[in-house]
């Protein structure tokens, strides 16, 4: 694979031509509807460089995605994706060829019009590079690259939406190479037919146990593979014994990491050993490979030609506009009327997670979305054993990433589709990361090829272990997996059971406690307004006039006497602009200085001769109940 996508880059590059075909024939691909970026050179007026320094960029080849390149300093450039068909967004797979690049000097690039508003570009993600010279010269394949990786919002908008950057530097180790930059590993519909020829290739047609058909044409005219694999032994009522196994893959195109989950996969299905025997005596497994043939060879993220994401079309495919998926339901229907069908996964690459995990469904599903009241025909927790099983043989299978839901926005998709219209209890989605494992002990370590290809081993090898449930002498693992499983999810139902209890009793005694501080401090407010209102009047009468005081403050009262100096308005007995107001201690204070009379209150006095009190802060509310008293 490295050396074809090698080979068809280079001479690419070379000529400028496009990799094109009339679509029929095995590696024919159909002619490619949108431009890429033709080999040329850019210096910008008051760029320090010349015309010879600078790097030629394309992207004239399958699956090779790059619109613009512009040069915003010696060796700095911003570059720009090309947008699905008939979208205005989903630019998030890149893959182009660099050359003319000078030996030991760092370039820096920039990405600038990204749609994801988070990647894990920002959590340790490098790009993928594959150097021809290093190739050539010491087999290197596709290796990641890339040093002060950042992934930050640009400020820039696209249909109202934010678009983000991915900026990084990388150094080229040779003169005069050819490299290929990706965000993920490539794997080209070519690829994907030079892989089926190898499964089928030297093996007698009695022997074959993958057949290959084609599920449907393309918009474009490609030819999109289905397999049948199973084995060829066995009589014809064996045969129709076997359970249904559905597994598809590439759905979407720029989830390149599916196909070679899915090349591990037919490799070990179709190689000899005992435990691919025991799965072709089982069962039968109806295969595409690649679900969305023409955006994959147009350098897609995920969109056909005509900009539908494939995967949101399963509840009601369109036979001219989702073809694909119109053909794949068709023949998960027929698959499912002609024998139990006990597993479906589609796979797919996951942008922002780490590890490899998957999604499925669950019974509170079906409670909530079956309006005619029928008993759910999935057994509780049985969608979560093989998930379990695939603990057991992958080291970087995450089961808490894993989650039994279906979102409202997922109801179109094919694994709600599978099982809720299909009545599949194992319908899967399974996920891996562009990245690598997030903890482990892969912890922060980046998938290689080998790596994906492994999870597709593992995914056959969990499948051997669930098999047991069908064996004719079961040996009893299958049920003793299903009690240490059930026993797991149980504890931790009643861990989560307990810590939702926990947190709920938690969030109401806050409330409570925020419930008694806010009607103390209303309380406390109310007091503080009254005894504001308080005067002494003669005779031991009191007047209340409302009067706004803090709380916390404090009033005092003292007794009036005849010799207030302070200037009165008749009725209300306030300090008019201007006048001072003499308090008890003799001092004057200016009324007009401050609102509170510079550190005092004013209280107003009722109708007759007593003047009015000033009452200075800081003092004792019990020498205020003396004096009321008096």
């Amino acid at each position: 694979t490295n050396a074809a996508v090698a080979a068809a880059a280079a001479a690419a590059a070379d000529s400028g031509a496009e990799i094109a075909g009339s679509g029929a024939g095995a590696g024919g691909v159909a002619a490619r509807t949108s431009r890429g970026t033709s080999p040329h050179r850019t210096t910008p007026a008051g760029v320090v460089g010349n015309e010879d320094d600078a790097l030629v960029f394309d992207s004239l080849f399958e699956s090779g995605n790059l619109d613009y390149a512009y040069r915003i300093g010696a060796n700095e450039y911003d570059l720009q994706l090309r947008p699905d068909h008939k979208t205005t967004g989903h630019t998030q797979w890149f893959f182009f060829a660099v050359s003319n690049a000078q030996r030991g000097v760092s370039y820096r690039f920039h990405i600038t019009n990204l749609n994801k508003p988070d990647s894990l570009y920002a959590r340790g993600q490098q790009p993928l590079c594959f150097s021809t010279v290093a190739s050539s010269q010491a087999g290197m394949g596709w290796h990641r690259v890339g040093q002060s990786i950042m992934y930050r919002k640009n400020g820039k908008k696209r249909g109202g939406r934010p678009l983000f950057t991915l900026t990084f530097t990388m150094r080229f180790e040779h003169d005069a190479d050819k490299c290929l930059l990706a965000h993920c590993f490539p794997f080209s519909y070519s690829d994907l037919v030079r892989e089926l020829e190898g499964l089928e290739a030297g093996v007698p047609e009695e022997d074959r146990c993958v057949q290959t058909s084609e599920l449907c044409k393309t918009i474009a005219g490609n030819s999109c593979p289905l397999l049948t694999i199973t084995s060829p032994r066995g009589t014809e009522e064996e045969k129709a014994r076997r359970k249904g196994i559905w597994v598809s893959a590439r759905v979407h195109p720029g989830e390149s990491n599916s196909s070679l989950i899915m090349k591990g996969i037919l490799d070990f299905l179709a190689g000899s050993s005992p435990e691919a025997e025991l799965l072709l005596s089982l069962y039968v497994f109806v295969v595409v490979p690649m679900l969305n043939p023409d955006g994959v060879i147009n350098g897609h993220y995920r969109c056909n030609l005509l900009g539908f994401d494939l995967n949101r079309q399963w509840k009601d495919p369109s036979e001219k506009e989702h073809v694909e998926i119109y053909s794949a339901k068709e023949v998960l229907r027929a698959f499912c009327a002609e024998r139990e069908v006990i597993m479906f996964v589609d796979i797919h690459g996951h942008s922002v997670k780490h590890n490899v995990f998957m999604y499925g469904c669950d019974t509170k599903y079906w409670e909530r979305n079956n309006a005619s009241g029928g008993a759910c025909p999935h057994e509780q927790y049985a969608e979560r054993v093989f998930p379990h099983m695939m603990t057991l043989t992958s080291t970087t299978f995450s089961l808490p990433d894993s989650h039994f839901v279906a979102e409202k926005s997922k109801e179109r998709t094919g694994r709600v589709i599978a099982w809720r219209e299909f009545g599949i209890t194992n319908a899967f989605t399974l996920e891996a990361s562009l990245c690598g494992a997030g903890d482990g002990k892969r912890c922060s370590a980046q998938y290689t090829e080998a790596d994906l290809q492994g999870m597709g081993r593992a995914f056959c090898l969990a499948l051997t272990m669930y098999s047991s449930k069908y064996l004719e002498q079961e040996d009893g693992m299958y049920q003793a997996h299903v009690q240490r499983f059930l026993v797991q999810v149980r504890e931790e139902e009643a861990a989560a059971e307990i810590a939702a209890k926990d947190l709920k009793a938690r969030i109401m005694q806050e409330r409570a406690v925020e419930k008694e501080r806010r009607e103390e401090a209303q309380r406390r407010r109310r007091e503080a307004q009254a005894l504001a209102g308080c005067v002494l009047a003669g005779g031991g009468t009191t007047h209340v006039a409302p009067h706004p005081l803090a709380v916390g403050d404090s009033l005092v009262g003292q007794q009036a006497g005849g010799n207030a100096g302070a200037a009165m308005d008749s009725e209300s007995r306030e300090v008019l602009p201007g006048e001072a107001a003499t308090t008890a201690g003799g001092k004057s204070h200016d009324a007009a200085a401050s609102p509170r009379g510079d550190g005092a209150v004013r209280v107003p006095s009722p109708k007759g001769d007593s003047a009015g009190l000033d009452a200075p802060r800081g003092v004792e509310r019990s020498q205020l109940a003396g004096t009321r008293d008096q």
